[in-house]
């Protein structure tokens, strides 16, 4: 029989995703980024795997992949622009993408790519995103939560909290 800690291993497992280079997740993700490059263009500063893959703390119930598109601002667009035009791009395309609260979600091969088109912010180490909920920008620093998370030595945990969250239908912000 098994133990409470063995059974919540099991599911965090049966749902985890491995961050790998020669993952289907980063294979999935690797297909998308040509036409990023296309969008962003000038103003691309760069792509980069990020949030909960990047964490090692990605569930397939919720996102396979997370890529952050780093760009300069866009003159006279805001972050809630630059979010719309690539969601608009993405459609133009044929990919069904979809909103969620600060990325553009597409399914690449059965895999979940989130695009999280991100703006530098000038004055801080951080980056400018667009909320949809709250429909305003909103500052964060993307790479020190994949820096604390990935730190942390509470993966497991997340991931299974994650698991709960996205099994029985709950809507809070991500971990």
């Amino acid at each position: 029989m098994l133990t409470t800690e063995q059974y919540a291993a099991s599911i965090v497992e049966k749902y985890h995703v491995v961050a790998d280079a020669g993952s289907a997740s980063h294979r999935a993700a690797d297909k998308v980024i040509p036409l990023v490059k296309q969008w962003g263009k000038q103003y691309l500063l760069g792509i980069t795997l990020s949030g909960a893959y990047a964490q090692n703390t990605a569930v397939s119930l919720s996102s396979d992949v997370d890529v952050l598109i780093a760009l300069n601002p866009v003159p006279n667009m805001e972050m809630k622009g630059s979010f719309w035009g690539l969601f608009e791009y993405l459609t133009d395309h044929d990919l069904r993408p979809h909103a969620r609260n600060v990325s553009i979600q597409l399914e690449i091969k059965g895999h979940k790519v989130d695009l999280i088109p991100a703006c530098r912010d000038r004055e801080s180490s951080g980056n400018g995103l667009f909320n949809k909920r709250a429909g305003t920008a909103v500052h964060t620093d993307l790479a020190q939560h994949v820096h604390l998370v990935g730190n942390s030595g509470r993966q497991q945990e997340i991931c299974a909290v994650k698991i709960w969250r996205e099994r029985s239908g709950l809507d809070f912000p991500s971990l």
